[in-house]
């Protein structure tokens, strides 16, 4: 149960004293659970080791249209023959209420033996500005330069990175690898639960989700087995009794 989101609210999130308490309606939650399915599924399909983490952001302020037609191209053109699966999050900042993604893929080598996870909690606990050694091995390596941004350039306000996600309109790009596959289902399903609290006007009814077709095979027309969903089941039979109603 503690590798699962939270089945009402959002207050779970590592930023709970910075995020207003959202209570999720029967849907949300169901979308929560089945972006941790996912998850772990990815993990199971390929073990973490292959399981990479970028946080892509757009150049300019996107809405939804513009952030869909984006990524498609780039799926299309550079995403689709690299990477096995994707999963992808999206999120609207608390604090500029601009749209970015939290995108996982399966890569073709592991991304992950090496990797200095304890350096990188240091580093970002000292600030963004922070330096630290990753310990990355020739395939991390290899990605992060797929995905360089390079720096701002405020004089021709561009990236100078050689990054291909560039030319699609994208703009800061971080990646790493996943520390564990059931901490990062239940983070990614947090993500759903934050939003929320940070909508904008036309955000209503937008895919949250996106994830490759290998990833498609889970639906939100359950229910949970809970204390509620006992009690909801326990009335409707008391209802039906009371009005004779028998199918």
């Amino acid at each position: 149960p503690d590798a699962h989101p939270c089945l009402s609210c959002n207050s779970y999130m590592e930023e709970e004293g910075n995020s207003p308490r959202v209570v999720l309606t029967g849907y949300q939650k169901r979308m929560a659970q089945v972006v941790t399915w996912k998850m772990e599924l990815l993990e199971r399909k390929y073990g973490v080791d292959r399981l990479m983490v970028i946080h892509l952001t757009p150049r300019e302020a996107w809405n939804h249209t513009q952030w869909a037609k984006g990524f498609k191209s780039l799926l299309s053109n550079c995403m689709s023959k690299t990477y096995s699966d994707y999963l992808l999050v999206m999120e609207r900042g608390s604090k500029r209420g601009r749209l970015h993604g939290h995108l996982v893929v399966a890569c073709a080598k592991d991304v992950r033996t090496g990797y200095d996870f304890a350096a990188r909690a240091s580093a970002k606990s000292r600030g963004p500005q922070a330096r630290w050694r990753t310990g990355a091995n020739p395939a991390l390596r290899a990605e992060m330069k797929r995905w360089d941004c390079g720096s701002w350039d405020k004089d021709k306000q561009r990236w100078t990175g050689k990054g291909k996600h560039l030319a699609y309109g994208f703009g800061y790009t971080r990646v790493e690898p996943v520390v564990s596959g059931q901490r990062f289902a239940y983070y990614l399903g947090g993500y759903v639960a934050k939003n929320l609290a940070n909508r904008a006007p036309g955000d209503e009814s937008r895919r949250l989700v996106r994830s490759s077709k290998g990833l498609n095979n889970f639906t939100v027309h359950f229910q949970f087995l809970n204390a509620w969903t006992h009690l909801y089941r326990q009335r409707l039979a008391s209802f039906c009794a009371l009005n004779e109603v028998k199918d």
